[in-house]
């Protein structure tokens, strides 16, 4: 219980920190680091992989979860979710400033 909540946490002051410094990064620096955190992220997920038992239990999850996201279009809704909070966040800028 508590990994989760700090898991999320984590997640959450990480998305912060990328949006206040999004643009104040070198896009040498920023692709950089996305390239590295791939790659650990496919470490950690190897790893999982090499460790797991059932080998065909994760790949039938993998399979059901893509043709799931497929069905639902789940990239074109996460899109669509993106989208919204970045027009809020943009809304709530503008108004600030015309504040100040």
């Amino acid at each position: 219980m508590y990994a989760a909540l700090i898991n999320g946490i984590a997640v959450a002051v990480a998305a912060l920190c990328g949006f206040l410094f999004k643009n104040k990064i070198n896009e040498k620096y920023t692709s950089a680091i996305l390239i590295g955190l791939a790659i650990v992220v496919g470490i950690i997920g190897a790893s999982y992989a090499i460790g797991t038992e059932d080998t065909l239990g994760m790949i039938l999850c993998l399979v059901a979860g893509i043709l799931f996201g497929e069905w639902i279009n789940i990239e074109k809704h996460l899109n669509h979710l993106g989208d919204m909070l970045k027009k809020q966040i943009f809304r709530r800028e503008r108004q600030r400033q015309y504040l100040h």
